[in-house]
């Protein structure tokens, strides 16, 4: 709440004050949800009836030809149906106060004109602080199956009736978004069963299994056929990671080592040929419980794993209550976002409950 006091200041032409977030002094941050997560307009969304949730259903079939011999009958391949993914449409929204002096607003609208410009200041910040979060927190809770609302898929705030879609708070297949080994998923097209994170800190060993993993053991679709899960790979680590993770991808040779081995995970135009492993995207807002704090790392394929409908402003609204001399701004926010597929991504350092 902005106190009278501050406000019956501002009414003096002699009074200065200025707006902290325009400040020069602080630089802003880059973006990184939309470097992550693929990002739709929400009016892309198709809604169900009730404009609750986005549903995808996948098919795949079992093809696979065989040899036929003479005399013998031929095998019969089927289409199948794979998962079913629902994405919540879920509400977010904050309310802002200003309280005023009768006959204020009507005498030179001073209060008014700087609750606006306060709005019209902070409001972009928060927006897009919100969404970095909200991507992050995946992340942040991705080893984790309750006690956070990123999967629970609760509808409480949408529509009367739908408590909740499902009684899983995972992904689609009823795992946290990353599940250690010993927690395996099991696909419906085939028997071999996997694993999306392990438990050792950032090193080149560990960064070398987390690669193998993701791009050999979890390179197969849903029916068990292989594909390319190589390109475009980002290394994504919190900023308590950054100087670690350039060990392993900006150096030449391996860090530590006395014998001259080459690094063969640096990134091309690194002083290595060989491979280009992974991009560097490093996120402030990487921040989980881990021990020691915020040592989770990841490897990604941004933009395809991950979808989110957003609209490109928030919506606003004004009231005032003349009563009790308050305005009150309200801002709300509609999101879907959710986990389309698990293969493009891995962890490790991962909490897990």
């Amino acid at each position: 709440m902005i106190v009278s006091d501050f406000i019956k200041k501002i009414q003096g032409k002699s009074y200065k004050w200025y707006l902290e977030g325009e400040d020069a002094i602080y630089d802003p941050l880059d973006t990184y949800y939309d470097k992550i997560a693929l990002v739709k307009p929400m009016s892309q969304a198709q809604l169900d009836g009730n404009g609750v949730y986005v549903q995808d259903t996948s098919a795949f079939s079992d093809f696979e030809l065989e040899r036929t011999y003479e005399k013998a009958g031929i095998k019969i391949k089927h289409v199948l149906e794979g998962f079913t993914i629902k994405g919540l449409k879920k509400k977010f929204t904050f309310a802002a106060d200003c309280s005023y002096e009768a006959n204020n607003l009507e005498v030179d609208g001073k209060v008014g004109k700087f609750f606006e410009k306060i709005i019209k200041s902070e409001a972009p910040g928060a927006f897009k602080e919100f969404k970095e979060k909200i991507v992050a927190d995946l992340f942040n809770h991705g080893g984790l199956l309750v006690g956070h609302s990123d999967f629970n898929n609760e509808s409480l705030e949408c529509v009367t009736g739908y408590t909740k879609l499902t009684s899983d708070y995972g992904l689609y297949d009823g795992k946290p978004m990353f599940n250690l080994s010993g927690n395996n998923r099991t696909p419906k097209g085939h028997s071999t069963t996997y694993y999306n994170a392990i438990a050792d800190a950032l090193s080149s060993t560990s960064f070398d299994t987390l690669y193998y993993t993701m791009t050999v053991l979890n390179a197969k679709k849903e029916n068990g056929q292989k594909f390319d899960n190589t390109k475009n790979i980002h290394a994504l680590v919190p900023n308590s990671l950054k100087t670690t993770l350039c060990k392993i991808l900006d150096t030449q040779k391996v860090v530590g080592k006395a014998d001259n081995d080459i690094n063969i995970n640096a990134r091309a135009g690194k002083g290595n040929e060989l491979q280009n492993t992974a991009i560097p995207l490093v996120n402030p807002y990487l921040d989980d419980n881990s021990t020691p704090a915020n040592s989770a790392y990841y490897l990604i394929r941004p933009k395809t794993g991950i979808v989110m409908y957003i609209d490109d402003e928030p919506i606003f609204e004004y009231e005032k209550d003349i009563l009790h001399q308050i305005l009150y701004m309200t801002m709300t926010v509609y999101i879907i976002l959710y986990v389309r597929n698990w293969r493009m991504q891995i962890g490790g350092k991962i909490v897990t409950a």
